[in-house]
C-alpha cells in the first residue's frame, strides 16, 4: 500500500504543477478587444487584464466619414497622456501603441467637422511581455 501512497502523492503533485502550467500559459496568451462606438472609446483594463502582468498594447482605429468634403482627428490617450494623434482626412487608420497594466485607462477621442461616420471600429491588442 505504500506504493499506493507514492503513486496518488506523484498524482497530486503533477496535477499541482499542471495547474500552475494552465495560469502562466493563461496569463502568457494576448487579449483582444473591440469597440464599435462612434467618436469615443473608454477602455478601463480592470474589466479585461490579467493582474501582475505587464502589457504591450496597439490600438487600431478605422475610422471613414461620409464625404471628403470632411475632415477628422482621432487621438489616443493612456491615463489623460495623450499617446498620438492622426487626421485631416476623411478616411482614416489610426495606430496607437504602448505599455500599460490593469488598472490603465484608454481613451480614445475624435473631432470632425461635420458629417457623419459610415465606419468607426477600433481594436486593441494586448501583448503580455512581464
Amino acid at each position: 500500500s505504500s506504493n499506493l501512497t507514492k503513486a496518488n502523492s506523484k498524482i497530486t503533485t503533477t496535477n499541482t504543477n499542471l495547474a500552475k502550467t494552465n495560469t502562466v500559459l493563461e496569463n502568457r496568451k494576448p487579449i483582444i478587444v473591440d469597440s464599435t462606438a462612434q467618436g469615443t472609446v473608454n477602455w478601463d483594463t480592470n474589466n479585461f487584464l490579467k493582474s501582475g502582468v505587464t502589457y504591450a498594447f496597439v490600438v487600431t482605429v478605422s475610422s471613414n466619414l461620409n464625404s471628403e468634403n470632411y475632415k477628422q482627428e482621432i487621438s489616443c490617450a493612456l491615463n489623460s497622456v495623450n499617446m498620438g494623434n492622426n487626421g485631416n482626412y476623411y478616411k482614416l487608420t489610426s495606430t496607437f501603441m504602448g505599455k500599460c497594466s490593469k488598472g490603465d485607462k484608454i481613451h480614445i477621442t475624435s473631432f470632425k467637422n461635420g458629417g457623419s461616420w459610415t465606419l468607426f471600429a477600433t481594436r486593441a491588442i494586448f501583448i503580455p511581455v512581464s
